[in-house]
């Protein structure tokens, strides 16, 4: 019997990638439910961001995409958009011919409005680093454990993305992902 479940806080979808994104957090939610059902201590999400995101790279491979995780590109500085540093991008895959590349970043506990929509603005940041030719479909990723914070203010947030999912067993390991698609 599957523990961890997967809810789509978007069920019109606000974006046409929305296939896609459903096709990849299912793949996420399995693979969470089968740590869980090996160890009951699995809370990937609330430990960091490349722990994170190394679970969401595992489940772009079992949806059937091609990922790879913090691969090097040359990024334009934040400030100086004629540099071109040296850099990584957290998460990038080819999925139905069409390339995505995200950024994420990781809201910490007690979340609210202000903050996640601060964590937000800062994966859009780095979004706008990646050289445009790295990818179809560009993110801003968030991902939000659930901690003390009352699970509205999730809810609430989860308006103003392009797509929202809620990952979790209701009161054990529960995370929110938001994305906003950038390019």
């Amino acid at each position: 019997m599957s523990a961890f479940t997967l809810r789509n806080l978007h069920p019109q979808p606000k974006a046409a990638d929305h296939v896609i994104f459903e096709r990849w957090m299912t793949s996420v939610a399995v693979i969470c439910d089968e740590f869980w059902a090996a160890s009951e201590e699995f809370y990937p999400f609330h430990d960091n961001e490349i722990s994170a995101v190394s679970v969401l790279l595992a489940g772009a491979a079992r949806a059937g995409f091609s990922p790879v995780a913090e691969y090097r590109l040359k990024k334009r500085g934040r400030l100086d958009k004629r540099s071109k540093p040296d850099g990584r991008a957290d998460l990038w895959f080819l999925a139905e011919r069409k390339s995505y590349s995200f950024e994420f970043k990781r809201a910490w506990d007690a979340s609210t409005l202000k903050n996640l929509g601060r964590a937000m603005r800062a994966a859009q940041s780095d979004v706008a680093c990646i050289p445009k030719d790295e990818y179809d479909h560009a993110y801003a990723g968030l991902i939000a454990p659930v901690d003390e914070t009352d699970a509205a203010i999730y809810e609430a947030f989860a308006l103003t993305v392009d797509f929202a999912f809620w990952i979790g067993i209701k009161g054990r390991s529960e995370t929110f992902f938001f994305f906003e698609r950038c390019q």
